[in-house]
């Protein structure tokens, strides 16, 4: 990941590398954490780095369900603890 955003030549092009950045940053974020470090929620906010990632896991998989696959109505969303 070095950092820098490309100047893609199309908006999708655009769209995809934006996502593809996010995610390199959000997996980098969670990598060699354990588990127990993962979970942790530092600050008021009930938000943990492994809620973050699950959250945008649940969201990209039911993009792909409802935009790539054309199905009109997306699973529901798998429920953990709050500090998942």
């Amino acid at each position: 990941m070095s950092g820098a955003m490309p100047n893609p030549e199309t908006e999708r092009a655009g769209l995809r590398e934006f996502l593809d950045y996010q995610r390199d940053a959000l997996i980098g974020k969670v990598h060699g954490l354990s588990d127990a470090e993962a979970r942790l929620t530092p600050t008021v906010s009930s938000l943990s780095l492994l809620s973050l990632l699950r959250h945008s896991a649940i969201w990209e998989r039911r993009w792909f369900q409802v935009i790539v696959a054309g199905n009109g109505r997306p699973e529901p969303a798998i429920r953990g603890s709050a500090h998942d």
